[in-house]
């Protein structure tokens, strides 16, 4: 009885020692977050905690006023992300809005990642692959970049380039090409550099010599998978590299700073689910695994767009809607797992999260490709019910530069705050995590079972 006794103590006491050593690590992250915080030891720049906002009024046509940055400020937002759009017929930029806009983030601390895209430089999509297209596009961009050096030192270069990619395909509403993607960044090698000097010179090179110190994101990536038919973000982003390659960039040189990433759900909205493919973190087996074959493992990824949607209207377009409780509950998870979670070999490489968005909205579709749904889809989760009278949603002033036809205005509710900015519960979760909790329970558990 006595042998069986010290049997039994020799197996559990490796596992209390596990455990011991695990809560150990906690306390001491949870300490070292709390030095962190109080003695404010991590500057602006890299801070992790960002948002979606557009730099006007969603129900009004002017700049974000002080009464929303302040909010920014009280929900802990270091970084906000936006776009630089044209407005009018012509499309004119309104730089004196985005300069107030910009003026006031800053004097707020707030970081700024600036979005140039298809909406800055608006023309017909089949014209994207131009090269008089590229070398206006890059023009602008100097631009903008010299109006607000100092102010705005991070962006990103087009939105979901890779949308809808299939290598047989001709990809989706927002979709260049690979090779019309490495040109815009790398330089066009067919411009004659007399005639189009912006698109010989490439995007990146252009933003450089403006503003040496800037970091240049590939514009954010619309998912995070890699299917075997060759469809996905994995798959585009290789044939982007191996464009670049023929162009003449390698290791060290590829013509950007950061990647950036958009990966939602689909069907499954269960983070802690979706963003492990087949078991495997989806942004190292599908994303790092890319670039580190192609010399580029230690590059930083930024998460540029993540949220829920908890509209309370299937439409075709959308994925499944969620409940306000499981897009707060989401928002933590998915966190959690992007700066907890190794990318690389053995270190965690996304740097930030921009929740999508700050405010609930709507959106204009084409009422034919985005019908409401007709059955129950899979992964369908019931709203819960509202005790309150719901506030009232706030849509877009209509774009002149989407394409005409009808469109119909539907709800797309990611936001933290109601249209009538009434906080949801997301909110909260956001207000609270504040970046800090950089211990992630998987890491502890993989540390402490491993022989």
């Amino acid at each position: 009885m006595i042998r069986l006794k010290a049997k039994a103590r020799a197996q559990w006491i490796p596992g209390l020692l596990a455990a011991i050593l695990g809560l150990g690590l906690l306390l001491f992250a949870d300490g070292l977050a709390q030095a962190l915080q109080q003695g404010q030891a991590v500057p602006e720049a890299r801070q992790v905690m960002g948002i979606n906002l557009p730099a006007y009024r969603m129900d009004a046509n002017v700049p974000i006023d002080e009464l929303i940055i302040d909010d920014l400020e009280k929900l802990g937002v270091k970084w906000m992300r936006f776009e630089f759009r044209a407005r009018g017929n012509p499309p004119v930029i309104p730089i004196p809005g985005y300069h107030t806009a910009v003026g006031r983030l800053r004097a707020h601390e707030i970081e700024i990642l600036g979005l140039v895209d298809y909406t800055t430089v608006p023309a017909p999509q089949s014209s994207w692959g131009s090269t008089e297209y590229r070398d206006r596009f890059i023009s602008t961009t100097a631009w903008l970049v010299g109006q607000f050096s100092g102010q705005v030192n991070a962006w990103e270069i087009w939105n979901e380039e890779d949308i809808g990619y299939d290598p047989g395909g001709t990809g989706g509403d927002t979709y260049l090409s690979p090779r019309d993607y490495a040109y815009l960044l790398g330089g066009d090698p067919t411009a004659d550099g007399s005639t189009y000097p912006w698109a010989a010179k490439g995007v990146y090179r252009a933003l450089k010599e403006v503003n040496p110190g800037a970091t240049v994101l590939l514009g954010g990536l619309s998912n995070a998978w890699k299917a075997p038919d060759g469809r996905g973000a994995g798959h585009y982003l290789r044939a982007v590299y191996l464009e670049l390659a023929a162009l003449g960039y390698g290791a060290g040189t590829w013509p950007f700073d950061v990647v950036g990433v958009h990966p939602y759900y689909g069907r499954n909205p269960d983070p802690s689910v979706y963003l492990f493919d087949g078991g495997d973190y989806i942004l190292r087996a599908n994303l790092w695994s890319v670039m580190d074959e192609q010399g580029d493992g230690g590059k930083r990824f930024w998460i540029t767009e993540i949220g829920w949607n908890t509209n309370t209207t299937q439409w075709v377009c959308m994925p499944p809607f969620v409940s306000e409780a499981n897009q707060a509950a989401y928002l933590k998870t998915s966190w959690d797992i992007f700066l907890g979670e190794p990318t690389g070999a053995s270190e965690v490489l996304v740097d930030k999260v921009f929740w999508y968005q700050y405010q609930d909205k709507g959106t204009q579709v084409d009422p034919d490709r985005c019908p409401v749904a007709t059955a129950t889809p899979v992964g369908y989760q019931a709203p819960e019910t509202y005790t309150r009278v719901r506030p009232p949603q706030v849509t877009p002033v209509p774009d002149p530069a989407r394409p005409s036809g009808a469109p119909v205005v539907i709800d797309t509710w990611w936001g933290v705050v109601h249209g009538d900015y009434v906080p949801k519960p997301s909110y909260h979760t956001y207000l609270n995590y504040r970046g800090q909790n950089r211990i992630y329970l998987p890491l502890v558990l993989r540390a402490t079972s491993e022989p």
